[in-house]
């Protein structure tokens, strides 16, 4: 299972990586239900097409660690589940128009 601090690692330490001002020690506080969505934010709003495809594999990594604690406890609400679906579809739509392979 991928812990907080591994998610949070994905997502930026490393004060040129773009994102400005924004503190990102707070993923490290953020349980796995508000990470994913977090993760998901961050991918669909880069803009900087060169660490887009870290941006959607931490997005990736965040939701599959809330659907292993998901699946080991009541699998959530289904308006989570439907929420996930959506991500996971708006991921595979950014990864095919914005990333060159």
């Amino acid at each position: 299972m991928i812990s907080l601090s591994e998610i949070s690692y994905h997502f930026c330490v490393d004060p040129g990586c773009g994102f400005g001002q924004v503190d990102w020690r707070m993923f490290v506080a953020m349980n796995t239900d508000q990470a994913w969505e977090e993760a998901y934010r961050v991918a669909i709003l880069e803009t900087d097409d060169s660490v887009l495809q870290k941006r959607i594999d931490g997005a990736h990594r965040a939701i599959k660690a809330r659907l292993d604690e998901l699946a080991l406890d009541h699998q959530g609400t289904p308006e989570e589940q439907q929420a996930i679906q959506d991500a996971q579809f708006g991921l595979s739509v950014l990864q095919k128009e914005r990333v060159k392979v």
